[in-house]
């Protein structure tokens, strides 16, 4: 169980198409935080554009900078908040998975996000913009500014609430609760 925000933990996977994730918008926000908050960014092996983006930061002493294929315990094990400034994505098992470990998730508040995870923490939208891969969908852009408020706000916070119901919520949506009602 977590206890209190102080570590910031981002995965920013292969970058997506334009960062889906807000990689470079979190970088970016963290010379806006104005309390001593801790972050670990993570990001996989090889991708030219997470080495260019995280050679640009990486003098800055909070951030620590990961990178490799990690596995289920190194990515949700270590930290207090997971933080995504999603642009575009559907339900997003990631922060299925952190919020299932007891992480806070301190997403975009844009939809499907904010009609399941606690509404506190969701990073405002400043616009959407329309994108297209295949298909047309509306791409939330969020303000450096902005996620550095929201990390700032929650800062210190006792989240050991979060982190429980976190907990209950992997044990209402775990396969032995869902399969019931699956057969049924």
């Amino acid at each position: 169980m977590r206890e209190k925000a102080e570590i910031f933990v981002h995965n920013a996977g292969h970058g997506q198409r334009g960062f889906a994730k807000g990689t470079p918008e979190i970088v970016d926000a963290i010379g806006y935080v104005q309390s001593p908050a801790q972050f670990i960014i993570r990001g996989q092996p090889g991708e030219s554009r997470i080495t260019e983006l995280f050679s640009k930061h990486k003098d800055n002493s909070r951030i620590q900078f990961e990178f490799g294929d990690f596995d289920l315990d190194k990515l949700f094990g270590v930290g207090d908040v997971f933080i995504n400034a999603e642009q575009y994505n559907g339900m997003s098992l990631m922060l299925q998975e952190a919020r299932a470990s007891g992480m806070l998730v301190c997403t975009t508040d844009r939809y499907p996000m904010n009609t399941w995870l606690p509404k506190e923490p969701l990073i405002p939208v400043q616009r959407y913009v329309r994108d297209r891969i295949a298909v047309e969908f509306d791409r939330a852009i969020v303000d450096p500014r902005t996620i550095a408020a929201k990390i700032d706000e929650f800062y210190g916070k006792d989240i050991s609430d979060y982190s429980m119901s976190g907990k209950y919520w992997a044990e209402e949506m775990s396969w032995d609760a869902l399969k019931p009602r699956y057969l049924n």
